[in-house]
């Protein structure tokens, strides 16, 4: 049996200044759905913060306010709400500006056909009622997620504390064989000098461990600002083309087109970008290609950077562990294996996605994507490591 829908469950909200289409519009509808009207669009956008309405219906000439700015002020403060725009005659410019600015559902010349009014009222409510349901499906979804994140990491612990004690192991040895052999050596100035060098670099070895371990387990929140994404890609070419030149590798970028209205922490995405760069980069033979592309993603709210080396690829065994924690195939004092598991862990706070495509012998192709806009996402990448 199919469930009798409520239309009184969700307010309408109605503003015109004149009192009597108030009132005519209270008889016509006040049987089937839950009114409120007013005739000050001030006072309406008090009712709009208060009651958050599923649909307003504005008229477009009010004296202080027109329908096109009252229902544009709705939708920058309320967009889910359904904005309906009156007009007593046939206002193609108020229409287009309402259109343009407010993000209309629909517009009616006055005098509106009551039947017609009906169901579109019906309609909208009825859109309203499944899009709160979605969002509440997804926010569900959401601490779904959270509480697997949340079980997945401790359950991490375990690996994360042996790939520490082993990474620490190593350069302890070499700081405690020197202090072993320090009381019969004290006077062997080349001793002295060697392993006091070897020391240094061991516990700034350690030190970095901590480091990167601290940012792993208590990554900072995005500091997020509207930058350019192209600039953050030049930025990291331009870092690492000395280490590019090093390694006799060419850089080629394709960057697409303006990208400067994206929201995003640049210092976390430059680490990310930094991060699968330089693994590339270690990963390739004199004479290989590096390829850096930014382009529109699958979706209209996405971007995507795609970063492609001509490598020796990633063998499918490794595949689903490169983004594990202290997961590594470099030799000792070349990387602890966190670089991309952090780079993972910021995407995952924008909101997005690594995605990894590798060929023996062939290359590797990291997919980063993101929302133009974290704040204004639906929620994490779907297709996603």
């Amino acid at each position: 049996m199919a469930e009798i829908f409520d239309y009184k469950m969700f307010p309408i909200l109605f503003v015109d200044d004149e009192r009597d289409a108030t009132e005519t519009f209270r008889q016509q509808f006040q049987d089937e759905f839950l009114l409120i009207l007013t005739n000050s669009p001030e006072e309406g956008l008090e009712i709009v913060r208060r009651e958050k309405p599923a649909v307003v219906i504005a008229d477009q000439k009010m004296p202080t306010l027109t329908g096109a700015q009252f229902l544009e002020i709705v939708r920058k403060e309320h967009p889910e709400t359904f904005r309906i725009l009156l007009t007593a005659y046939s206002d193609i410019a108020a229409i287009i500006e309402a259109v343009n600015k407010g993000e209309i559902y629909r517009y009616f010349a006055k005098p509106y056909n009551v039947a017609e009014m009906e169901i579109t009222l019906k309609r909208s409510l009825e859109t309203y009622k499944i899009a709160r349901e979605r969002d509440r499906l997804y926010r569900e979804k959401i601490e779904i997620f959270q509480k697997l994140s949340r079980t997945n990491r401790l359950a991490g612990l375990g690996h994360l504390a042996e790939g520490m004690a082993h990474e620490i192991r190593n350069p302890l040895v070499a700081i405690k064989t020197f202090f072993d052999l320090l009381p019969e050596k004290k006077e062997d100035y080349e001793f002295m000098t060697r392993f006091a060098e070897i020391a240094r670099k061991e516990v700034h070895r350690i030190a970095k461990l901590l480091d990167e371990l601290t940012r792993f387990a208590e990554p900072p929140k995005p500091c997020l600002m509207e930058v350019d994404l192209n600039e953050i890609a030049r930025s990291v070419i331009g870092l690492v083309e000395t280490e590019a030149k090093s390694h006799k590798v060419d850089i080629r970028s394709n960057l697409g087109e303006d990208f400067s209205l994206v929201v995003l922490d640049p210092e976390q995405i430059k680490q990310v970008l930094l991060n699968i760069v330089l693994n590339g980069l270690q990963a390739m033979s004199p004479g290989g290609l590096l390829e850096i592309e930014t382009r529109r993603g699958i979706r209209p709210n996405e971007i995507q950077i795609i970063i492609s080396d001509s490598g020796a690829g990633i063998p499918s065994e490794n595949m689903e562990a490169i983004f594990n924690p202290f997961f590594t195939t470099k030799a000792p004092n070349q990387g602890v294996g966190l670089g991309l598991s952090i780079a993972h862990q910021i995407i995952q706070e924008h909101k997005g996605s690594i995605d990894v495509e590798s060929r023996i012998h062939e290359g590797t192709k990291f997919i980063v994507t993101l929302p133009k806009n974290p704040l204004q996402a639906s929620g994490l990448g779907e297709h996603g490591v």
